[in-house]
């Protein structure tokens, strides 16, 4: 057994750069990628409802910021 985790943080930030909704959870199987970044965007909208999540190309819009980081068990 590793003795280390691999974490996953997803983070919605607004034109200016500024944070407006964030997500972190372990990856430990097959599929945890998606499973995050979609309770992340779901997190996102529950919090922000009035702000669409996609605009028009010539649009600044909300960025999808995801990194990872290794934590000990």
């Amino acid at each position: 057994m590793p003795n280390f985790s691999m974490v996953l943080v997803v983070e919605i930030k607004d034109p200016s750069g500024a944070i407006v909704a964030s997500h972190e959870g372990n990856i430990s199987a097959e599929g945890d990628v998606a499973r995050i970044v979609g309770e992340g965007v779901a997190k996102f909208r529950k919090e922000n409802p009035t702000v669409p999540l996609m605009l028009s190309a010539d649009q600044a819009g909300p960025t999808i910021s995801i990194r990872h980081y290794f934590k000990p068990n």
